[in-house]
């Protein structure tokens, strides 16, 4: 098992001293939500080097000993379920893909009167970037991944809005499967949702 920690900080055990601590790297970079870094600028929009350096970690863990490459999956939820859309679309390294409720799809669609969470709530900061926000929706990277992904909504989901999901899964060009979840929101699903979406990956591996 390898174990990545992201953020340019020592990690804290501790969930409650983890919040505190990104709380306080926040403020020393002086922003409110990490999501807002260089969004006047596409090419240094935390999402590109983000995105770039998940590639890059990516690359590397497959180098590491009792790798098989040809048995790759990529599992992730929220914002892992955007990112996972973003590598499967600029990596060839994944066999099939689970993305339960991604984020960041979408994101026009306030424009036509849909529920697009992140502009509507953080309106002045977003609304003002759509361009930056638009390079880089989910939905147009799901145009580019022909593998199989399985796709995970929420009917009462109020961040990733099946909207947005539906606009996200209807672009996908391989085979995909709709994975609902009826009376559930973002982060709750019934006892069978995550067994499924394993069973699911591992039979897409299987040799």
């Amino acid at each position: 098992r390898l174990v990545y920690h992201l953020p340019p900080y020592q990690p804290e055990k501790n969930l409650a001293n983890a919040k505190a601590r990104h709380e306080q790297f926040l403020k020393e970079i002086g922003l409110k939500r990490y999501i807002f870094f260089g969004v006047e600028d596409r090419n240094i929009f935390y999402t590109r080097t983000a995105v770039t350096g998940c590639l890059r970690l990516l690359d590397e863990t497959l180098n590491q000993p009792g790798r098989d490459p040809e048995r790759v999956v990529y599992h992730g939820a929220s914002h892992g379920g955007a990112f996972g859309l973003y590598l499967a679309a600029f990596s060839d390294k994944f066999k099939a893909a689970f993305c339960g409720v991604p984020n960041f799809g979408d994101r026009g669609g306030f424009l036509a009167g849909r529920h697009t969470p992140d502009c509507i709530r953080t309106s002045q900061t977003f609304r003002g970037h759509l361009d930056t926000l638009l390079y880089f929706d989910t939905a147009f990277a799901a145009r580019r991944i022909e593998i199989p992904v399985m796709i995970g909504v929420g009917f009462i989901d109020p961040f990733c809005a099946p909207s947005a999901v539906y606009t996200i899964y209807n672009e996908l060009k391989g085979p995909k499967i709709l994975l609902p979840k009826i009376k559930n929101g973002h982060g709750d699903a019934p006892p069978e949702y995550g067994p499924m979406t394993y069973l699911w990956l591992s039979k897409q591996i299987s040799f």
